[in-house]
């Protein structure tokens, strides 16, 4: 049977957050999924990661089933060139590729790969479903990258803690007092991105 695999992937590079989302139908089905993705060094990983995930949705929910031919659509070539041409540049990428090829081999998969731009407002359905997983990878990467914010905060703030717990007098506490206002300027930032504003609860992530 043919199953059609959708994949997407965000990454964020400052705080190498990433998250994917996909689509998987055929006529056993669909299946709409995403989720974080961990340890991925760059967003081409993340992509190819990305397929991998997919495709192991696809076989949990039992869409996927020996003998069927995959095609796979991305807007990442990079990912796609991975899978082709066995060539990678990050450990995550190889292992990925490595992954795939013993699904393939498991469950006597066939497989083809399909680019298609992303980013468009084209309406025809392979466009719309593109859209659609690139939304959820996106929310999937910014839950990510809150809970590294928020535990960046958490660290400022127990740093901030025990430094102000120290003897407090001359000139090295005043500069200690600047230092930790800034480490709170900076948490505060941090909070703000992450959605929580006003200084009387703050404390109540961190207790």
């Amino acid at each position: 049977m043919r199953v059609t695999i959708i994949s997407d992937a965000s990454f964020c590079p400052n705080t190498k957050a990433a998250g994917y989302g996909g689509w998987v139908v055929c006529n056993r089905g669909n299946n709409a999924n995403g989720g974080p993705l961990r340890g991925a060094p760059d967003n081409n990983a993340a992509e190819t990661m990305a397929i991998c995930n997919v495709i192991w949705e696809g076989l949990k929910a039992n869409l996927i089933q020996s003998g069927d031919h995959l095609i796979v659509q991305t807007d990442c070539s990079t990912a796609i060139k991975v899978y082709k041409e066995a060539s990678w540049k990050s450990e995550q990428e190889g292992t990925a590729f490595k992954w795939l090829n013993d699904q393939l081999r498991k469950y006597n998969l066939t497989i083809e790969f399909r680019h298609v731009k992303g980013h468009t407002s084209n309406q025809d359905q392979r466009s719309k479903a593109q859209r659609f997983c690139d939304e959820r990878a996106r929310s999937a990467m910014r839950l990510e990258r809150s809970k590294i914010r928020l535990q960046e905060c958490k660290e400022l703030i127990s740093e901030a803690k025990k430094k102000e717990n120290r003897p407090k007098n001359g000139s090295g506490h005043l500069r200690r007092n600047t230092r930790m206002k800034e480490k709170a300027q900076k948490a505060a930032i941090l909070l703000e991105r992450c959605g929580i504003r006003g200084s009387s609860h703050q404390h109540d992530y961190y207790e």
